[in-house]
Parts: structure tokens; C-alpha cells; sequence
């Protein structure tokens, strides 16, 4: 009986060179020569996640933990930042970084501290803006009195926002034929046949004027006072309160009156005519 010998078949003829790959599940690889049998990469298989690795072109890949990933950020002082895993911060400047994946979004409103306002709307549009309530204070908007044309920025004292109001010593003047209460820095034409009864105004400050011309009749224009109201003219003054008045005496009479003491007292400053003192 003749008997054959089993040898596993070389590589140089197609073979492995070897009968068994020692791990299941291992990556097989070349051998130590060209023709030499193949070899088990096997070391760190049982870890998941590992990867295999070269340990140089002498020796057996093998499996091993990945490398962190590395990314590196430089910015225009202070170095470069390096790692996996960052962390953006807006810091004390109003902003904030916000995302996922691969996004960062940032939003907040910026301070005026670091060159910003302070506020994420200007409340009012085409109002100037003025300075915060302390020097790094969010930015306000003078808006008072912007509707009316021909206004001036005008301050209103160092802790308020200043405001539009009618250019200094400038009067606006109508034609009237009614009674009514006077508008400071407002001047009239009053036309109304019979006494016109013009109040003076509830709220006025030192400076405001207010003047008129008498047109129609020679009583035609009366001014009337309310609770510690007055009016003064040369060296005469209407009596106090509600029962003073100051009534012209003829067509063309006119006057100037000008604020002296808040609210309540006047001073005739310019005027025509021969006005009647009650």
C-alpha cells in the first residue's frame, strides 16, 4: 500500500504555506519573505474599535486604539489652540456661541464695553443715538419730539437724554378765532369778533414765549390766568390767580411775554398799544 504525503501548499505555488490561521476572525498578512507563509495579524483583536496598525515594514501590523484626531486653531495673539475638542466662549462681551456638528452659530448683543451698543434695537427709526446712562451703558435714542419738523437737538441736562424741541427764542405763528390755551413758543393772530380768551398755558418753562397780535376788534384779545398764575407788565402786575386778566384796547395792540418762574409767572418783555391791567 503506497502512502502520500499531505503538506500544505507553498505560496510560490498558490498556497498559504501554512494549515491553520491560529485566530479566527484575524487579518491574515504576507510573510516574513516574498514566498514565506502568511501570517495572523492577531494582537488587540478582542478590543473593539481598535484599528489595524503598522508597527514599521519589519514587523506585524497590529490593532490599536485610534490616534485622537488633532485640529489646531491659531489666533491673533495668545497662540494656537490644539486638540479634539474645543469650547468658544463669547466671555463677558454679551455674545454666545451656539451649535452642533460642524456649526457654530453666534449671537447675543455686544456691549459697548467691546466696541458694541449695548441693545438689539434702536426702539426708533431715524432718532439720533445718544450715549448710555454710565459710560459703558447701553446706547438710548433721543426720539421726543422727532415728528415735528424744524426741531433742534436740544440737551436737557447731563443726566437726560436730550430731546427735539422748537429752535430757542423761535416762534410759530397762526391766525385764530377761537379760545383756547396758549402753546408756548407759539405766537397769534387772534381774529375773533368779540373778546378771544387765550389761557395761559398749564406747563411752561423759564424762556418760553408767547405772543400775539390783536386783529379784529379792540378788546379782541384777552389773556386769562389759572390758580398762582401772572402776568407782569412795566411796573404793573395782574392780580394773581383766576380773576387776573390783560385785555388789549384796540386793533394792532401786541405783545411779547416771556417766562419767569416755571408754570406761573410771565413777563411782558416787548408790546404795542395801551393793554388794560385787571
Amino acid at each position: 500500500m503506497a502512502y502520500k504525503q499531505i503538506r500544505p501548499i507553498i505560496v510560490s505555488e498558490g498556497g498559504t504555506g501554512v494549515t491553520t490561521m491560529t485566530t479566527a476572525y484575524a487579518p491574515v498578512c504576507a510573510g516574513t519573505t516574498a514566498t514565506g507563509a502568511l501570517q495572523v495579524a492577531s494582537t488587540g483583536l478582542g478590543t473593539s474599535g481598535f484599528i489595524l496598525t503598522s508597527t514599521g515594514g519589519a514587523s506585524l501590523p497590529t490593532f490599536q486604539a485610534p490616534a485622537a484626531s488633532s485640529i489646531t486653531i491659531t489666533g491673533d495673539s495668545g497662540g494656537g489652540l490644539t486638540g479634539n475638542s474645543f469650547t468658544f466662549t463669547g466671555g463677558t462681551t454679551g455674545l454666545t456661541f451656539a451649535g452642533a456638528t460642524s456649526t457654530e452659530t453666534l449671537g447675543g448683543t455686544l456691549i459697548v464695553a467691546n466696541g458694541g451698543t449695548g441693545v438689539a434695537t434702536m426702539t426708533t427709526a431715524y432718532a439720533p443715538v445718544v450715549a448710555g446712562t454710565t459710560a459703558t451703558g447701553a446706547l438710548q435714542v433721543a426720539s421726543t419730539g422727532l415728528s415735528t419738523s424744524g426741531f433742534v437737538l436740544t440737551s436737557n441736562g447731563a443726566s437726560a437724554v436730550p430731546s427735539f424741541k422748537v429752535v430757542p427764542n423761535d416762534v410759530t405763528w397762526s391766525v385764530i378765532s377761537a379760545n383756547q390755551t396758549a402753546v408756548v413758543n407759539n405766537g397769534y393772530f387772534c381774529n375773533k369778533a368779540g373778546t378771544l380768551a387765550l389761557a395761559l398755558p398749564t406747563t411752561s418753562a423759564v424762556g418760553d414765549i408767547i405772543e400775539v397780535a390783536n386783529e379784529n376788534t379792540a378788546t379782541g384779545t384777552q389773556f386769562t390766568q389759572a390758580s398762582g398764575q401772572q402776568i407782569l407788565i412795566g411796573n404793573t402786575n395782574t392780580t394773581s390767580g383766576a380773576t387776573g386778566t390783560l385785555t388789549s384796547s384796540a386793533v394792532g395792540d401786541t405783545l411779547k411775554l416771556v417766562c419767569k418762574t416755571a408754570n406761573t409767572v410771565w413777563r411782558v418783555t416787548s408790546g404795542w398799544g395801551n393793554w388794560t391791567v385787571v
